[in-house]
């Protein structure tokens, strides 16, 4: 009985033994977890800090960002005002540029009539252009032949007057000899000279005729002039304007309307 006892004793003692063990291994274990715990607590511990922080500074943005929010909403009510008048100026702008439009169309519809008035005087212009070139091309030919005529009444002036100069000269030479041979033949000499005279007298009527015919029976008629001023420059009075107008009825529609490069016909008086 004794030894059960004992034996019982020393399977309690290995028991407890090595249930001390399993506690002090399992006790390690849980030291172990337990700092494992720790660590991670004060690891919590710190972010929990930090976390604080974050969210201080969160709330000061926050603040900020209101404070930010609080000035954009004014500025935005500011701008929706600003966008408010500009609509309100925009319609008005609008029925403006109605108003504009309905006048720039009454002056548009003005301008394609006064274009339109233009362009028929324009053709009217031309047509009238085109008759002044056929003129002037008509004059320019007058002008041509009558510069022939002229020229050929030049040289028979020149001739006569050449004439006049022979007989000029030869009654010179008459009367100094007149003047060497004395009174004897004063008688002879004075017929010789009326013969010379009455001749030259008759060469300078060709003359005054031929200039006379040189004249120029046409004129051309230059800015400023009136049927008046052309009689007053070939006959000495404006009074005999009537002549010139009788004479070119068919380039003369008003007596009180020329033009310049007109050419007209100057009857001789």
């Amino acid at each position: 009985m004794k030894e059960k006892l004992v034996q019982q004793k020393i399977e309690d003692e290995k028991d407890y033994v090595a249930e001390l063990s399993a506690l002090t291994e399992e006790k390690s274990k849980l030291e172990n977890q337990l700092k494992i715990y720790q660590d991670l607590l004060s690891e919590k511990e710190d972010t929990i800090v930090l976390i604080k922080q974050q969210n201080e500074e969160s709330e000061k943005n926050i603040v900020e960002k209101d404070k930010t929010i609080t000035e954009l909403s004014e500025s935005i009510r500011g701008y929706e005002n600003q966008i408010k008048e500009i609509s309100e100026q925009a319609a008005k702008e609008k029925e403006k540029e109605t108003e504009k439009e309905t006048e720039y169309s009454n002056k548009l519809s003005l301008l394609t009539e006064e274009k339109s008035k233009l362009e028929t005087q324009l053709k009217a212009s031309q047509k009238l252009l085109l008759e002044k070139e056929n003129t002037i091309v008509l004059l320019k030919q007058q002008k041509e032949d009558s510069e022939r005529a002229i020229s050929s009444k030049d040289k028979i002036i020149a001739e006569l007057s050449e004439s006049i100069k022979g007989y000029e000269n030869l009654v010179t030479e008459i009367r100094e000899q007149m003047a060497k041979e004395g009174k004897e033949k004063e008688a002879e000499y004075a017929d010789r000279l009326a013969l010379l005279k009455e001749g030259k007298d008759i060469i300078e009527a060709k003359l005054a005729e031929a200039i006379k015919k040189s004249m120029p029976d046409y004129y051309e008629v230059k800015k400023g002039d009136s049927l008046w001023k052309i009689a007053e420059r070939f006959y000495n009075t404006g009074e005999k304007w009537i002549r010139i107008f009788e004479a070119n009825t068919d380039k003369i529609n008003n007596p009180d309307l020329i033009y310049p490069y007109q050419r007209f016909t100057i009857p001789k008086e």
